[in-house]
């Protein structure tokens, strides 16, 4: 995967950053930008997965309400509506991406969030969508 300054994930088709074009030579003194650089591919590559994990909308509710706590599986279907069949597979996607953990107590599997990347997002989506008008902050 490359990254360039104009766009994040190079792997998306509709992108057309050339490195080649804009001669990034480590010969030429360049390799503290290299480097730089990077170290912002990688970081952007981890924010694309995180937020490819999260761009659902079963598994942003599934988060939102993870995000005010643990909960079992039951209470997750009871609290969001979401069928336990979809449930089970959101829930899965969210364990394998390690944005959430389990632990079992007695017949009882509980779920909380475990990723403070995902929890910041969630924090951000929340006041940007979910909160009171007046509860934003202004963008002036």
């Amino acid at each position: 995967m490359e990254y360039g300054k104009d766009n994040i994930c190079k792997n998306n088709p509709s992108n057309s950053y050339d490195f080649d074009e804009h001669q990034w030579h480590l010969d030429n003194g360049m390799i503290d930008e290299a480097l730089e650089l990077d170290q912002l591919g990688l970081a952007a590559e981890r924010a694309c997965a995180l937020l490819k994990t999260m761009a659902n909308p079963d598994r942003l509710l599934v988060l939102c309400e993870l995000a005010q706590g643990e909960q079992n599986v039951g209470q997750l279907e009871q609290a969001l509506g979401i069928v336990q069949p979809t449930l089970s597979q959101q829930l899965g996607v969210l364990r394998e991406a390690r944005l959430v953990d389990t632990r079992r107590e007695g017949k009882h599997v509980y779920y909380r969030i475990t990723s403070a990347q995902a929890l910041a997002v969630m924090q951000v989506l929340h006041q940007q969508f979910c909160a009171p008008q007046g509860a934003r902050r202004s963008r002036s």
